[in-house]
């Protein structure tokens, strides 16, 4: 049991990303069930959207659990399995 826990112990970033797998995994996990669903910020300079203009020192609210889950960013089948992922991860995270 002992050689277990240091196993566990001694496993590194550069261990998790030669297992594609696991990683895709706690991506899609962070993905569907964000730790933090939205987060609250305030304009320091305008923005314009669509057709309005928001002014510094508005209060803007960014859904990350809406953005996670948009089927114009992510397409209809957005929760799917990490293997049905693997060749598109893999190669990105190669490339970076």
């Amino acid at each position: 049991m002992m050689t277990k826990i240091k196993l566990f112990c001694e496993l590194l970033r550069e261990d998790v990303n030669q297992m594609p797998y696991l990683l895709m995994c706690i991506k899609e996990s962070l993905r569907s069930h964000p730790p933090v669903p939205f987060i609250v910020r305030e304009l320091e300079t305008p923005l314009k959207v669509n057709d309005v203009t928001l002014l510094p020192g508005t209060i803007i609210d960014i859904n990350i659990y809406g953005v996670h889950h948009n089927e114009l960013v992510w397409g209809e089948d957005h929760m799917v399995l990490p293997s049905q992922k693997l060749p598109l991860v893999t190669q990105l995270s190669h490339s970076t």
